[in-house]
């Protein structure tokens, strides 16, 4: 989910929040082995890193930008079905959920990866089927913004 452009974690209880926490997954933008996370909400935004932190972000042609919202997906550390979401170019740490009081849920932050429980419950995420349509015709995968 995206909260005033930060990423967060939190449960989904109407139409907007569903909205707001589906991103189609698509070819990495700077790796075409890795994967990128576009809003369906914001079309053009997508989820990039940046001190640290987790944002939605308009597209932008620069090499930093698409290093930033470019992720590796990876088998997580405990559940089956879920995967560690790393950095292509921070790939010692995770995307993981942190709880700072945050109206809009526990906020997504980049972290060191950590062999432990909480690291593993908080740092491991689920790819399911979108809970909401894809606006108009989905770019193909192979064709960058």
């Amino acid at each position: 989910m995206h909260g005033g452009y930060f990423g967060s974690v939190s449960p989904v209880q109407n139409k907007i929040d569903r909205m707001n926490s589906t991103y189609e997954i698509v070819q990495g933008l700077s790796d075409p082995k890795a994967v990128s996370f576009r809003s369906v909400n914001v079309p053009n935004f997508y989820l990039c890193h940046a001190d640290n932190r987790v944002r939605i972000m308009e597209y932008l042609d620069r090499d930093e930008y698409r290093q930033n919202s470019t992720f590796f997906l990876r088998q997580g550390l405990g559940r089956k079905n879920a995967v560690l979401i790393l950095p292509v170019n921070v790939q010692t740490h995770a995307i993981y959920s942190k709880d700072t009081n945050s109206r809009h849920g526990r906020e997504l932050w980049i972290e060191p990866i950590r062999r432990d429980a909480e690291f593993s419950k908080y740092a491991e995420f689920e790819i399911v089927e979108p809970q909401f349509p894809f606006w108009g015709n989905p770019v193909d995968a192979d064709e960058k913004p």
